[in-house]
């Protein structure tokens, strides 16, 4: 199997970290190579991370994707996303991967990997290009960033952070070329990055996998009737799937505020204690947490309070109407709260 970070130095520890956990439950695979893909890492982090992968014996390359992420950015006019060109690699996959390489499981590195990742192995993709799991945050009703139209058009729009792709597939369907035909005829600027572009190009070569493999913040300790209320696809999963992925998830992944993901001091993730395990025993064990931003307006460092309180006082469905469904309202009510709620959630 392939796996393919996409990272940058700032994201290192978080990156290995991802790969300890995926080196960790994942001894039985046969074959294993890890590519990181980056603009600016260290060649400090990137010997820890091969250093690491040398003693469970799995091959590590690391590929300088500066060069190509431009050349795509001048060639497809694509703007800077938080700051760089990282996320668009996903969409430069057959560009950085050899002609050898017939299938990779994207992944980002805010997550861990809890489980065994065989069954990906044997998938039948058919003449599919990529298979993911529903991208939950825009499911929500009234809380949809994207453009209505575009997902109106992908009957799967999957979430890119956990994205498994068929090469094979994408060069005998010119991937390259649908992504040129479908940027050039955007007549507006694609919301979320690559992955919109993606779900866009793909939208009839694209599959879904199980939750468990992408279970995602928005999910954590949300009761499932809270779900069915209030997502606006309700079939995109079943309770019984839904419960397996509670049971066993095999990537649980960090999207979104900073006391929701496990690397921050302070932090109220649920699955805080299985990331600590896996944060001390890998090489960057004796680093300390971060520590929370410091450039959090005063509205919502008191948003976030009582976003913390909801969560640990156990008021699961309080914290998802005041975390999902009221920022909606902000935004239609607020001027300028759109581009506020953007920088700081």
């Amino acid at each position: 199997m392939n796996v393919v970070f996409c990272s940058s130095d700032l994201y290192a520890k978080c990156t290995g970290i991802a790969i300890y956990s995926l080196l960790e439950n994942n001894k039985e695979l046969g074959e294993l190579n890890i590519y990181v893909l980056t603009t600016d890492m260290s060649k400090e982090h990137q010997q820890m991370l091969n250093d690491m992968c040398e003693k469970y014996k799995r091959k590590m390359v690391v590929v300088e994707a500066l060069a190509i992420l431009e050349q795509a950015q001048s060639e497809l006019n694509l703007l800077d996303f938080k700051g760089g060109l990282n996320t668009y690699a996903r969409a430069m996959a057959n560009k950085f991967m050899s002609a050898d390489v017939k299938r990779a499981l994207f992944i980002d590195s805010d997550l861990m990997v809890t489980g065994s990742l065989t069954d990906l192995e044997t998938l039948d993709m058919a003449d599919n290009i990529v298979a993911g799991v529903y991208e939950i945050s825009v499911m929500i009703a009234d809380l949809c960033y994207e453009d209505l139209d575009l997902l109106n058009q992908c009957p799967h729009y999957i979430n890119y952070g956990v994205a498994y792709i068929n090469l094979e597939n994408w060069r005998k369907f010119d991937g390259d070329a649908m992504i040129r035909k479908c940027v050039a005829d955007a007549k507006q600027p694609f919301r979320i990055a690559e992955q919109s572009i993606l779900n866009l190009v793909f939208k009839d070569h694209t599959m879904t996998l199980p939750v468990k493999y992408n279970f995602s913040t928005a999910l954590h300790g949300i009761p499932y009737e809270t779900i069915c209320k209030w997502y606006q696809r309700k079939t995109v999963f079943e309770k019984d799937e839904y419960e397996k992925a509670i049971a066993h998830p095999i990537i649980v992944h960090f999207i979104g505020d900073y006391f929701n993901r496990p690397w921050y001091e302070n932090n109220i993730c649920r699955y805080k204690t299985e990331y600590m395990k896996y944060y001390k025993n890998s090489p960057w064990g004796k680093e300390p947490l971060d520590k929370k931003p410091d450039n959090i307006s005063l509205f919502f460092k008191f948003y976030y309070k009582m976003l913390i309180y909801l969560r640990m006082n156990g008021h699961d469905n309080a914290y998802f109407k005041l975390r999902y469904r009221w920022i909606q309202w902000l935004r239609e009510h607020i001027s300028d709260m759109d581009k506020k709620i953007k920088r700081e959630i």
